[in-house]
């Protein structure tokens, strides 16, 4: 008796863990889709958060269609913000050529670990 125990809850672990990534997944569709206004998502996580259930099977009924759409767009943007632009070394703003270049100039200049705490401290 003790091992089906063992499976029950193990079995109630994932579903608890499960129904968490739905809920997060749904929360997280709301706030991505630029269609709804601030009262509509509200309404939205409102009625998932005091109904859980129904308020999941609603939303997937009335707006899952284009749930893939815009997870593909979100995807597609993240990508794009990662990619190295060839001609200028740059990602997300950031000169990777420059700050190789910064590495091995080495710590010229740069104050000691000491003088750092103590200016902090102060």
């Amino acid at each position: 008796m003790p091992l089906l125990d063992l499976i029950w809850v193990m079995l109630m672990w994932f579903l608890l863990l499960a129904w968490i990534v739905v809920i997060t997944g749904v929360v997280t569709d709301v706030f991505r889709s630029h269609d709804l206004s601030a009262v509509g998502k509200a309404g939205w996580v409102l009625l998932v958060i005091v109904i859980p259930w129904l308020g999941v099977i609603v939303y997937l009924v009335a707006r899952g269609d284009s749930l893939t759409e815009r997870y593909l767009v979100a995807l597609g943007n993240r990508r794009r913000k990662r990619a190295v632009d060839p001609r200028s070394g740059t990602s997300m703003g950031v000169d990777w050529r420059r700050s190789a270049d910064a590495r091995q100039t080495g710590m010229a200049g740069a104050m000691d670990f000491d003088t750092q705490s103590a200016r902090i401290m102060r």
